[in-house]
């Protein structure tokens, strides 16, 4: 028997589909220190990463 939330289940998207939109240039980084503590970016959180993108004001960005 189906669950009512799976009868009223038309589309399904995946957070990949919804959270990235280069594939190629995109990659999970284990974030390591403190320095972003300000911006709620703690250590051991996992970040989302695009590598080539111009930044904008206000972005957050990863410089080696």
């Amino acid at each position: 028997m189906a669950l009512p939330a799976e009868e009223e289940l038309i589309d399904t998207m995946t957070l990949d589909e919804f959270l990235i939109g280069n594939r190629e240039a995109t990659f999970m980084l284990t974030v390591q220190g403190d320095s972003m503590i300000d911006a709620g970016i703690r250590q051991g959180d996992i970040v989302l990463v695009e590598r080539g993108r111009t930044p904008k004001e206000g972005d957050i960005v990863i410089a080696k």
